[in-house]
């Protein structure tokens, strides 16, 4: 299964939004507020949204200025999670997130709203950093 976020877009050259995003203390600014978020290591972090088990990821991959992909651990759940970032010009970033993993029919249709609306929602942080 693989879901995909909107595009949003940042008039911040790649590079500053990409170092940004390789400190996982971002995600303390782009995930939704009645979230708990907690930082585990330099490289890990986990949260909790309402309903739903605590997700912790781990960042995998560092692909410079283009892609950072997290890894799911300790989690009930096997995926990854990747942003990827895009520069459209000097000063203008555009930022996608994708959600991949396996899940039977039913998990599927269980999480897959909630995960669009995460990610609706972390992309509108991001556009208001």
């Amino acid at each position: 299964m693989e879901i995909r976020s909107r595009i949003g877009s940042k008039k911040i050259p790649v590079e500053i939004i990409f170092t940004r995003f390789k400190n996982v203390n971002i995600f303390k600014r782009l995930l939704p507020k009645s979230c708990r978020f907690k930082i585990l290591t330099q490289k890990k972090f986990c949260f909790k949204l309402s309903g739903m088990p605590e997700i912790f990821l781990d960042v995998e991959k560092i692909f410079d200025n283009e892609k950072i992909i997290y890894s799911s651990f300790e989690s009930k759940f096997d995926f990854t999670l990747e942003a990827t970032f895009t520069e459209t010009s000097k000063n203008q970033t555009d930022l996608q997130l994708i959600f991949k993993g396996t899940f039977n029919s039913v998990m599927i249709m269980m999480i897959k709203n909630p995960i669009k609306n995460f990610f609706d929602e972390i992309i509108s942080n991001f556009e208001n950093l």
